[in-house]
């Protein structure tokens, strides 16, 4: 979180709140006479990016579609670093794979949502800019959208699709040599 605000702070402070237009707007405008100068102000960013949500969003369907791409992110990064799916191959080997996915994953998750609550999947992402900005609407959906997804990910994970074995419960299976050797 302090992290997430010094960043947007340095962004602010090294923009010097200047709003900016990409080149390829004013290209537009220098090239092109029917875009006129009023057209080109509203479509003009913030230094800072905020993360808010579309007008035509409910906080409630926000906060689903947070908790939906945070749930895929965050499942997918579980399954991506988990040690007893590897099968005794090395993660070097396979590792740039694993990042693949997880990459492909988020970048799914902020095209999917991007243009509807901002595709955060993070509340770190959305309180440095609010902070900064002093703009707070709608960090609830950026809070609790996450924490959801986050901990319904890790829960499925953890306790439904690949519980934890210790190796004390894996030793006293009938029938397996380890155990065999563990009670003589």
């Amino acid at each position: 979180m302090v992290a997430a605000t010094l960043a947007c702070l340095l962004l602010r402070l090294a923009s010097a709140d200047q709003v900016t237009t990409t080149s390829f707007l004013y290209s537009l405008w220098i090239f092109n006479y029917i875009v006129d100068s009023y057209i080109l102000a509203n479509v003009c960013v913030q230094a800072i990016p905020t993360t808010k949500i579309a007008t035509q969003m409910t906080g409630f369907g926000a906060a689903v579609l947070e908790c939906v791409s945070t749930f895929m992110l965050v499942y997918t990064i579980h399954v991506a670093c988990d040690p007893r799916l590897t099968n005794g191959i090395k993660k070097s080997r396979n590792g740039g794979l694993r990042l693949l996915a997880i990459g492909l994953v988020a970048g799914a998750g902020v095209l999917a949502t991007g243009s509807l609550t901002g595709g955060s999947m993070n509340p770190a992402r959305s309180f440095g800019p609010a902070v900064i900005s002093g703009d707070f609407q709608n960090q609830a959906v950026y809070w609790v959208g996450p924490f959801l997804g986050a901990s319904l990910a890790a829960l499925l994970h953890q306790n439904l699709v690949y519980p934890y074995m210790s190796p004390q419960s894996d030793a006293a299976q009938p029938g397996n040599g380890a155990g065999e050797a563990v009670l003589l």
